[in-house]
């Protein structure tokens, strides 16, 4: 029993400005504060309460940090729960009990003083929060030392090894274009970039579609003869990819993902768990291959944070991948998105290359290969030319890999990463290598020296698609293909893609790109700040899918600056609106007493919403098409004998094998909104109804009122700008009442379409793929459905 668990409750007392006093063996609460006051600032860990509030606090909890004893510290004492069970199973005891006596400032001392074997030497027997605590004792400088000394690369591997930068090719397409991904890859390819893995988020999560994504990949390994060099996934749920494993066939994946959490309430979120990430990984029929994603700041930002501060949390989502990968017995790469959530999390540039350093060197010392989305979103405060200084700045302290997305700005995902050409850039700087299975490959593709390892044609896409071709058993000459892709390439880059640019000295981007990139980053900042304009909400209130005038909609609670710096903000309603949701949930309830014993099986809501583009949601061609296409598509599903509902009710109802989804006449239309905005809408629309069917049963003569099984919500949200594409998303959350009032509608349940545009996803497409969601839904009693990176 530690010191913690002997030690009963005490109130503490205080110290500056009215913050309790660190004594953390008076309480878990106390042990929890003094890991998070420890910190370097960041606002995630200031909004649950436990930053620092000046550099006196924040060396007083390092100094108590340093003087405590390793066994004082274990993995319940910060959550008692699943994830803390399963990753102390996997600390090795007898190293941990031989060094039990060493202090936080011993173990620091240790890991800069001494060699790379004798530091792996105690790596299985460090617990999480251990490494968590050395972690906050150490400058950038001393990270870099430390990360720099251990390589965890597989063994007959130099993937992970010291002079080696490996990377991943993210080749997202806003509408999953098959095409697309294609030009992607290979572009990529010709920079030497995917020796990690060939890894794409879905815009569209359901099985068919990711399997269609895996084969996508597939096809590309396959037709270049590169099974032994490139690995490839599809950033679906883990639920699903093995649910295309089993319909296909093993040999359809090659690499299976999880974005994973150090909570079990965050793995609840994600909707998975840890005996279900250990049955989908273990499993004989899965791939040989794990790859997992984290980023400090996803567990507060979805409540599941247990009151502890980012970093310690992040190193239990280390702690799961270590678990993970000793109990499957695979090849794993772990992969943090350390800017990709937004200002609420951290906003500056140092703060960013301190969370990288930090995630890096916790990684390492958790024995994993680790990599680096070193990333920024549009309403941070990082400029483009930062991000190239970060990536310089990482580079000493050995990161696995990078991230590789054509143009720096993610075209699916919106936010900044790095690009081919920063992978090419970086490696002939510093000089690093290229993995020999890679320089074999991309040699024999003409692409690369092996006598000088490097690259002879970065950037010639034509080249590489003349290669695949050729592969492929095209015989048609060398002019005629490349006319045909540079055709496709020129179609590419009037939609704003970087494709097919080809760089300039240094792997530079050439002006012809680099300046429109520029007023891409510079437009997409100003559009954060800009509000739905009033002609565009006066026309939603006016809308109604009968085609009658209405009256429906509000505006949200709270300005637009701390919205876009506090998201929480934009995910709860004001009393106001709350109201007018009320008065919403009792209509309802009248309008199906009307329907005499016949409700139809599912009620669906549409929520409006400017989200961090504005424009997006109210441009032309966006929002009123795929409005009237998804009344269309769900009217348009055959209709089943015995399923009438009375002809005079309004609005009309939409049928299929049996089910009867009607509408809500009138939309709801948040400003400042974040997805959970929609959730909350439904919350109080499905409560009121409730309890105004259940006053209805005391009241009328008629007794208990029917009510549908289902109620949806379906929230078009504007997306981060920056893509060029002025994209919206629609979240999708079909369940039961049931499920309603008992608070189970969160992102795990929920299915998304992402990238709608009238130059990515065709708004009428996105609405006949969202109402092929609500069927599915109905028809499986309601259920999850997601995507690759963690929603925010």
């Amino acid at each position: 029993m530690s010191a913690f668990e002997s030690q009963p409750f005490v109130s503490t007392g205080s110290t500056s400005a009215g913050a309790p006093s660190l004594d953390p063996y008076r309480s878990t609460a106390a042990l929890k504060l003094t890991w998070g006051r420890a910190n370097e600032f960041k606002e995630g860990d200031e909004a649950i309460g436990v930053a620092a509030l000046n550099d006196d606090e924040r060396m007083e909890a390092r100094g108590i940090i340093a003087s405590m004893r390793l066994a004082d510290i274990q993995s319940s004492l910060f959550v008692q729960d699943e994830v803390s069970t399963f990753i102390e199973s996997f600390v090795d005891r007898e190293i941990a009990k031989s060094i039990s006596s060493w202090t936080f400032g011993e173990l620091k001392q240790f890991l800069l003083d001494k060699s790379e074997d004798e530091i792996k030497a105690i790596m299985p027997g460090l617990r999480s929060e251990v490494v968590a605590g050395v972690i906050k004792l150490m400058s950038s400088d001393e990270l870099i030392a430390v990360s720099s000394k251990i390589y965890n690369n597989a063994p007959g591997s130099t993937l992970g090894a010291r002079g080696q930068l490996g990377s991943r090719i993210q080749p997202n397409s806003p509408d999953d274009d098959p095409t697309e991904i294609l030009y992607s890859v290979l572009e990529g390819l010709s920079y030497g970039c995917g020796d990690m893995v060939l890894g794409i988020n879905p815009v569209n999560g359901d099985r068919v579609s990711v399997a269609r994504l895996e084969a996508t990949l597939k096809d590309v390994v396959q037709t270049f003869q590169a099974e032994d060099t490139l690995k490839w996934c599809v950033l679906a749920h883990i639920k699903d990819q093995s649910a295309v494993e089993d319909t296909y066939g093993p040999a359809i994946l090659s690499t299976l993902f999880q974005s994973l959490g150090g909570t079990s309430s965050l793995l609840s979120t994600f909707d998975t768990s840890v005996p279900n990430l250990v049955d989908l990984c273990c499993r004989p029929q899965a791939p040989p291959n794990l790859y997992f994603e984290t980023g400090q700041g996803s567990a507060f930002t979805n409540g599941a944070d247990h009151g502890v501060d980012m970093v310690t949390l992040e190193c239990r989502n280390y702690g799961l991948a270590r678990a993970l990968t000793k109990k499957a017995g695979k090849w794993t790469m772990v992969n943090t998105v350390a800017g990709f959530i937004g200002p609420e999390v951290f906003r500056t540039s140092a703060q960013l290359l301190r969370a990288c350093l930090e995630d890096l060197c916790a990684g390492k010392l958790h024995g994993l290969i680790m990599g680096l989305d070193v990333c920024s979103t549009y309403h941070m405060g990082v400029e483009i030319d930062e991000l190239d200084d970060i990536q310089e700045s990482i580079l000493p302290a050995g990161p696995g890999f990078y991230m590789a997305v054509a143009g720096k700005s993610d075209p699916m995902l919106s936010y900044l990463t790095t690009d081919f050409r920063d992978i090419a850039r970086l490696r002939y700087k510093h000089s690093m290598g290229l993995s020999p299975s890679l320089i074999s490959l991309l040699s024999s593709l003409g692409t690369a020296d092996p006598t000088t390892n490097t690259l002879t044609r970065p950037g010639d896409t034509e080249h590489m698609y003349v290669q695949y071709r050729r592969r492929k058993g095209d015989t048609r000459p060398e002019t005629e293909i490349r006319a045909e892709a540079r055709k496709q390439l020129d179609e590419f880059q009037k939609r704003g893609l970087d494709l097919g640019y080809g760089c300039v000295e240094g792997f530079r981007p050439p002006p012809a790109i680099d300046g429109p990139k520029r007023d891409i980053y510079h437009a997409a900042k100003r559009a954060i700040y800009e509000r739905l304009p009033e002609p565009f909400v006066d026309e939603l209130r006016r809308f109604r899918f009968d085609g009658d005038g209405g009256d429906g909609g509000f505006p949200g609670a709270g300005g637009r600056c701390e919205y876009v710096l506090k998201p929480v903000t934009g995910e709860h309603l004001d009393e106001a609106a709350a109201q007018i949701l009320k008065r919403r949930g009792g209509q309802l309830a009248q309008t199906v007493a009307e329907m005499e014993g016949n409700p139809p099986t599912n009620l669906v809501q549409v929520v409006v919403s400017d989200g961090l583009n504005s424009d997006s949601v109210a441009a032309p061609g966006h929002l009123f098409p795929f409005l009237r296409e998804l009344e269309s598509s769900l009217r348009a599903a055959p209709a089943a004998a015995g399923a009438e509902a009375t002809a005079s009710t309004p609005p009309p109802p939409t049928r299929g094998a049996g089910v009867v989804h009607t509408f809500v006449p009138t939309l709801v239309v948040v400003e400042n909104a974040r997805v959970r905005a929609g959730y909350a809408a439904g919350r109080d629309i499905v409560a009121t109804l409730v309890s105004s069917a259940a006053e209805y049963a005391t009241t009328s003569a008629h007794g208990t009122l029917r009510l549908p099984r289902f109620f949806t919500t379906v929230h078009i949200i504007g997306e981060r700008p920056g893509n060029g594409q002025n994209t919206f998303s629609a979240y999708v959350a079909c369940v039961t009442l049931e499920q309603w009032m008992a608070g189970e509608v969160d992102h795990g349940v929920v299915a998304l379409v992402s990238g709608v545009s009238a130059t990515a996803m065709r708004p009428e497409t996105a609405a006949r793929e969202v109402a092929q969601v609500v069927r599915r839904k109905v028809a499986q009693g309601g259920g999850a459905g997601g995507k690759g990176k963690s929603v925010a």
